[in-house]
């Protein structure tokens, strides 16, 4: 396993595959934040299908999730884990703020696409990112997401090209309160 360390940042949660290369989702937290990994959404990762780091950022008594969906995995077990996942956040009175790779296309339709929609319209969940984040010269995709709920003011995201990886780090802006 390669270790990065980004400047004024800490790895608070990971999720590493055991069996395949690539892939996995991590949290990497400002040093400066108070956080804590949770615990009792640990057990919703599975390889390639639901790959989760998530922690608690106490102060805004918000769960921030991180996913990552192979795009060969079953979709439907993926939707199934994200909705336990909605369900285990809200029932403990926490905001959510997910991101990751769902390798689910917001900006071409899809049964996919209308499912995944209709999960997050059901639960009040609505995806900030509103542009393409992979562009090629033959095409554009909206596959990175943040998800967000209960926002009380304007959020937008920036990309940032950090130079660890194929995929652009992206960056929420704006103020959450609780």
């Amino acid at each position: 396993m390669k270790v990065i360390n980004i400047d004024y940042f800490r790895l608070v949660s990971n999720f590493s595959r055991n069996h395949s290369a690539s892939g996995g989702s991590c949290n990497f937290i400002r040093n400066n934040i108070e956080t804590k990994e949770v615990e009792y959404l640990k057990g919703l990762g599975k390889e390639k299908v639901f790959e989760i780091s998530a922690v608690e950022l106490s102060d805004i008594d918000t769960i921030l999730a991180c996913i990552y969906r192979s795009p060969d995995s079953d979709f439907y077990k993926f939707l199934h884990k994200l909705e336990l996942l909605i369900l285990k956040v809200s029932s403990k009175g926490k905001r959510l703020i997910l991101c990751g790779d769902l390798n689910v296309n917001f900006i071409r339709y899809s049964g996919k696409l209308a499912d995944l929609q209709n999960l997050l319209f059901t639960n009040n969940l609505i995806n900030a990112v509103k542009s393409p984040r992979r562009i090629s010269n033959h095409s554009a995709a909206l596959i990175y997401v943040l998800i967000v709920n209960n926002i009380n003011n304007k959020l937008f995201t920036v990309n940032l090209d950090l130079g660890y990886s194929d995929h652009l780090a992206q960056l929420l802006r704006g103020l959450l309160r609780k």
